[in-house]
């Protein structure tokens, strides 16, 4: 005889786990706001998880270039998000060399897991001015 609630407490019979769903919130942006030719900088994002847990670490891809040139193209490794988790990313980017504002970047967030882009949820792209 099996009794009440014991199907659910069995492994076998449980629903399977939610998969990650990593969004963008607050502001994603870098550091200095006005950046200056030969100054490394700082670009930074946070994100949270909606879904299931992240078994491993994901990754985030930013793109920094100027005009069709490709300056830095980087996967960041990021720190498995647990649900309803939430964390501060940066990474750094080259220092550029030449004023000019043709320059821009580009952030997906969690490509290992998301198949679809959505600016604003899952992916965010900044104009940027570099001064001398």
């Amino acid at each position: 005889m099996i009794e009440a609630g014991s199907m659910s407490d069995d492994p076998a019979h449980a629903a399977p786990p939610a998969p990650p769903e990593v969004y963008l919130i607050g502001e994603a942006g870098f550091t200095p706001i006005f950046p200056k030719v030969g100054e490394v900088m700082t670009y930074y994002w946070s994100e949270a998880n909606a879904g299931g847990e992240h078994p491993e670490a994901y990754h985030a891809r930013v793109i920094w270039k100027v005009d069709d040139q490709t300056i830095d193209d980087l996967l960041v490794e990021c720190t498995p998000l647990p649900t309803n988790g939430t964390m501060y990313r940066t990474t750094d980017l080259s220092a550029p060399s030449a004023a000019g504002i043709g320059y821009s970047i580009e952030l997906w967030i969690d490509v290992d897991h998301h198949t679809t882009v959505r600016e604003g949820y899952n992916y965010a792209y900044h104009a940027v001015t570099v001064d001398d």
